[in-house]
């Protein structure tokens, strides 16, 4: 009999209660205005300075007839992508040209050991790779198209440093519900229902299987199941990953970005938060020991 599991959390975390005057939201809300303006500018001119052809992305983005799926490429490093839809160039553009998972760090070194939860086109694990020729990353990506598409960009860009599994990462072994109705071609949001199951690996065995039982850094973006992943994986699990960078999503489960920061800071990690600039339910955040 398959297990199937909801993300369900035995981490407590202390009562948190705010304080927000009405004066202090609405400084909030023209802030966040002016932050949402300058993002979507400053990533429109990186659109169309960091790819090959700014006229292709401007299709994309216009939904032109026949402009997808297609082939991009990045300027300057001259990666190359299939992609599906719009938000695929946008993914790439925040995790190659922003370089959104290392916002707090420096770059990765060359001889690292990488993993990438929810590896999705490829984007960080063609990333990871480049960045650590002398190392290897391992990618997880669950959903079939999604797994295909990884497949292919790793070939089209011929990374040889890099595997990848077609599997979710828990906190435990079994199968992961996924609410089949929101599935899109790089993103997973995974839901109490059993409309769909996906297998899943513990996080404990995720590590294991690295080369040296040690991960340099973990990259994770998995629509919520960040939460389960790691506050109910072992601490001794958590205490051989050196570094992580994640985006965290709130409201998809009953847990938050700050229930995880003070989590991962009893654990040892020193950890920073940066809100988005766009979407208030996620941030990103970077740990390191």
């Amino acid at each position: 009999m398959r297990k199937v599991f909801v993300l369900v959390n035995s981490y407590q975390p202390r009562p948190r209660r705010l304080y927000k005057p009405a004066r202090f939201q609405v400084e909030t809300d023209l802030m966040r205005s002016f932050s949402k303006i300058h993002y979507y500018a400053a990533s429109v001119v990186t659109l169309l300075t960091g790819f090959r052809r700014p006229f292709q992305i401007l299709s994309i983005f216009l939904n032109r007839p026949g402009a997808l799926p297609a082939e991009v490429a990045l300027r300057r490093a001259g990666w190359r992508f299939q992609i599906r839809a719009a938000m695929d160039a946008w993914i790439i553009k925040e995790t190659c040209l922003d370089a959104d998972y290392l916002w707090a760090s420096g770059p990765l070194k060359p001889d690292w050991t990488v993993l990438d939860i929810g590896a999705g086109l490829g984007d960080f694990t063609i990333f990871a790779a480049k960045q650590c020729p002398q190392g290897i990353v391992h990618a997880y990506e669950p959903l079939a198209k999604s797994f295909t598409l990884l497949q292919h960009n790793l070939a089209l860009n011929s990374i040889h440093n890099a595997q990848v599994f077609p599997k979710g990462v828990a906190s435990q072994p079994g199968m992961l519900a996924v609410d089949a109705a929101k599935v899109e071609a790089v993103s997973t949001r995974f839901a109490s229902t059993n409309e769909g199951t996906i297998p899943a690996l513990g996080l404990s065995q995720v590590v294991d299987s690295l080369p040296s039982g040690q991960c340099d850094f973990l990259k994770i973006d998995c629509e919520g199941c960040e939460f389960d992943m790691l506050l109910n994986s072992p601490p001794e699990t958590l205490a051989r990953i050196h570094r992580l960078s994640l985006e965290v999503h709130d409201g998809f489960t009953s847990h938050s970005s700050y229930e995880l920061v003070e989590y991962l800071q009893q654990q040892g990690f020193r950890v920073a938060r940066q809100p988005n600039p766009v979407h208030t339910h996620l941030s990103l955040l970077y740990a390191e020991r």
